[in-house]
């Protein structure tokens, strides 16, 4: 198909023009994401720090992820083959699916940070949760006026059949347990945003004894997702980066002052089957 995966003749930087063309970000483009120059200052491809803490007193981790595919990986997905049988050229292809694939490792991140808000002391008593025992009880909330100001909800793709789009609203699904059905409401710019990146974002690395040399494409990336009113601690965080665990961690988040809990642009409905 290609030697695209031959390890001494991957061109970083042409990879590296067609992953822009295709790294859309679902966030960004319902406006729940708002690109913070702040963060640029503090961050950089070229610097390994972690972590800062902004002007307004807001603690921010910088979170870095990366993955790893080998040809097989494209050859065997229908996902990818659907992208190529479109006529985007190999590499294309390539960089549309890793793009999708990453904006599905940080979503969830941002769910985890999410879940860390909800499990912190400042917010479990905050009246931002509805519970309900009917699906078509979504309607109901989302078409009360006191929850015009949110942009965008998060579902996870379990209640996916059951949903529909509701006043407009941005919908975006997330992959979560079985036993998980929270629905997650955002308002505008509820988190500044930085993609970081760096130094290498992209590499090929080659195992020469896998079948005479087998190619893997390594990404990372590095980005910030700082939360309206809420500073991450770093309380109980053991590396320089969180895991997701520790973003959804309620000991690493507090309200910074002058904040209050029930001004912050998030809702959570909770479906109880």
């Amino acid at each position: 198909m290609s030697d695209f995966f031959v390890s001494n003749k991957f061109d970083a930087d042409e990879f590296d023009k067609h992953m822009k063309k295709w790294r859309n970000n679902v966030l960004s483009d319902c406006g729940v994401l708002n690109k913070n120059s702040e963060l640029y200052e503090h961050f950089s491809p070229t610097t390994g720090i972690g972590y800062a803490t902004l002007k307004d007193g807001r603690g921010v981790p910088v979170i870095a992820r990366a993955r790893a595919w080998v040809e097989e990986d494209f050859i065997d997905n229908p996902l990818f083959y659907l992208t190529y049988a479109l006529r985007i050229p190999y590499v294309e292809a390539i960089a549309c699916y890793t793009g999708l694939q990453m904006q599905e490792v940080y979503m969830q991140s941002v769910i985890a940070i999410l879940k860390g808000i909800y499990n912190s002391s400042d917010f479990r008593n905050a009246t931002k949760t509805d519970i309900i025992t009917d699906i078509n009880g979504i309607r109901d909330i989302m078409s009360d006026a006191q929850y015009s100001l949110y942009t965008a909800v998060l579902v996870p793709y379990s209640l996916a059949d059951s949903w529909r789009l509701y006043n407009k609203r941005s919908v975006i699904f997330y992959k979560a347990p079985a036993n998980d059905t929270s629905i997650y409401l955002l308002g505008k710019n509820f988190f500044d945003y930085a993609d970081i990146g760096t130094v290498k974002p992209y590499e090929m690395g080659r195992n020469p004894a896998f079948k005479g040399g087998r190619g893997t494409l390594f990404v990372r990336q590095r980005k910030c997702f700082v939360p309206y009113g809420f500073s991450y601690t770093k309380a109980n965080q053991e590396l320089l980066y969180p895991t997701d665990e520790e973003l959804a961690d309620g000991s690493n988040w507090t309200l910074i002052d002058g904040i209050n809990a029930d001004d912050i642009p998030i809702h959570r409905v909770l479906y109880q089957v």
